[in-house]
């Protein structure tokens, strides 16, 4: 990874940074997309 790449990388990441830490909605979309929403929300269960 050249540089240049490692710096468009840092730029794209720290863009999604600022959109999830303002929207729920930006955060679960993210979240969705990366199929790790999974990981980090809990599931409900039904409990007798």
């Amino acid at each position: 990874m050249t540089e240049r790449e490692f710096l468009e990388m840092y730029a794209i990441l720290k863009e999604q940074q600022r959109e999830v830490s303002t929207s729920v909605e930006a955060a679960d979309k993210l979240l969705t997309e990366l199929n790790i929403k999974h990981l980090l929300v809990p599931r409900v269960t039904k409990q007798s």
